[in-house]
């Protein structure tokens, strides 16, 4: 402080969130945005509104739903200058590239990812609490089980809070297609985990659904949040921190949408004949992203989002430009420290934070991430695969069935389904918030949506949207009613 300088930092990855406001001769930061409001008011953004109903996502964003609410990037510090109160923001750390494994073939690769891996998990199994294991049945959550499950097994690890069984929790929904009850119970049943479940509901969202709201603080990006807060909630009765997945399909190409960028860099390589044996073998793959691409682009959603907007958000209207990526790695790169992860590393540390949770994610460490980009792109998908050095690497860890799983899902509800049984009490909950949805919602227009929706007569693929909506509109309701209370309290005060 003698310096006059103060400085906001941030992880490099964004793991945990901080926020800030400079307004009217002060700056103020806290890792939740309520605090702040005392300072800044409640003014939502618009153009903020009008993207999440339109399902755009900036790459990286400083903007908030909260107009005058800043952000720290991940990997950035704020310095503030105590006496002018200016800011200067800075970059402290960016993704390696030029890391080098010895030979650099694949074994050697194989080998130095499952060593670094290993010992990631091992640094976050350090614990003197009751730890435990959120587990979706999915490859990442399921390598860091059995991972651990290893290092203790072969004395590696002797943490006080862990204890003779490894505790697992899970959330299963009632619904086949999305259902992982089959791989939870293949990784229980391979380490003798002592399991706990939690089959959440569409009544239980409506019920808790302005807590759960407040406690995010933005609207999520729709109602498979709810799952882990009920798998967070769950853990909370038995351990005072968890380790996640997240951060995995970041790290090795996990999700289906880095195909088509991988299979283009192998046609600019000229490596045409690869390239069409790639498309084969991931043919199933590609497959399910373009069914679901081709639902949303021959449908009306962005069409239905702009008639339930109010003329002021639709006057906000905002393309945002998308940073292309020519490359596998510079796309992950780009993803490492912004874009959904960003997101999804939000309501962990939210559903977390609201049940006093320490939530860990292994799969963050910045020695994988330097790892993950020196290799080449045929280390992450490869031979019809995903994931293929991490795949290779686990191979006599992880139990087969999970390591050559192809399919994805993850905390996943029954999103139209849920909606279908909760349309009446959303229509009542959005008629009661009326008086705060007047500028950003047209209420009779999203009532009839949701009845269309209810009956039958409009598609699946559009109950993300009226999901939005809701949330948007629970959002406003809740924090105009605290910005409200905020400045009565500060109003009384002040006498």
């Amino acid at each position: 402080m003698r310096a006059k300088r103060m400085f906001m930092v941030r992880d490099r990855f964004g793991i945990k969130p901080l926020y800030y406001t400079a307004k009217g001769g002060l700056v103020a930061c806290s890792s939740e945005i309520k605090p702040l409001l005392m300072f800044s008011g409640f003014k939502p953004n618009v153009k903020l509104v009008y993207h999440y109903l339109t399902f755009q996502r900036p790459q990286v964003r400083e903007e908030t739903f909260f107009t005058e609410v800043l952000q720290v990037l991940p990997a950035h510090y704020v310095e503030v200058d105590i006496d002018t109160l200016s800011l200067r923001k800075v970059r402290y750390w960016s993704l390696n590239f030029t890391l080098k494994v010895e030979s650099g073939g694949e074994e050697e690769y194989v080998e130095e990812w499952r060593r670094t891996f290993l010992d990631a998990v091992k640094l976050h199994l350090r614990t003197d609490v009751p730890l435990g294991f959120l587990l979706s049945g999915g490859i990442d959550s399921s390598s860091i089980v059995a991972a651990s499950h290893k290092l203790i097994n072969e004395g590696v690890v002797c943490e006080k809070g862990l204890g003779p069984k490894l505790l697992s929790f899970s959330s299963i929904v009632e619904d086949e297609e999305i259902s992982e009850e089959e791989y939870v119970n293949v990784v229980v049943e391979s380490f003798k985990l002592e399991r706990y479940t939690i089959r959440p509901t569409s009544r239980e969202l409506m019920a808790e659904l302005e807590r759960f709201i407040a406690v995010h603080e933005e609207p999520p990006e729709g109602p498979s949040v709810y799952a882990q807060w009920k798998v967070m909630e769950l853990a909370s009765k038995h351990v005072k921190a968890v380790l996640d997945g997240q951060g995995g399909d970041e790290l090795l190409a996990g999700y289906h949408a880095y195909i088509p960028l991988y299979i283009k860099e192998l046609v600019k390589r000229g490596k045409l004949g690869r390239a069409l044996k790639e498309v084969y073998k991931l043919r199933d793959l590609i497959a399910s992203k373009a069914k679901l691409g081709l639902a949303v682009a021959l449908g009306k959603r962005v069409k239905l989002a702009e008639e339930i907007m109010s003329d002021e958000v639709r006057r906000a209207r905002h393309v945002v430009e998308e940073l292309r990526a020519e490359a596998l790695n510079e796309a992950l790169a780009k993803d490492l420290t912004g874009g959904r992860l960003l997101e999804l590393l939000k309501y962990e540390d939210r559903n977390s934070m609201a049940y006093s949770i320490e939530s860990r994610v292994p799969f963050l460490d910045h020695r994988l991430a330097e790892l993950s980009m020196s290799m080449p792109e045929d280390m992450k998908i490869k031979d019809g695969w995903t994931k293929y050095v991490h795949r290779q690497a686990l191979k006599g860890i992880l139990p087969e069935p999970i390591r050559l799983r192809r399919s994805k899902i993850g905390f996943e509800v029954p999103e139209a389904k849920w909606l279908r049984e909760v349309a009446r009490e959303a229509s009542q909950y959005l008629e009661n918030a009326k008086e705060h949805l007047e500028g950003y919602l047209k209420l009779g227009d999203l009532k009839r949506l949701i009845e269309k929706f209810a009956e039958g007569r409009l598609g699946d693929e559009y109950a993300r949207l009226l999901w939005r909506a809701l949330f948007l509109a629970c959002w406003l309701k809740v924090f105009s009613e605290y910005a409200q209370h905020s400045l009565i309290q500060n109003k009384l005060r002040s006498l």
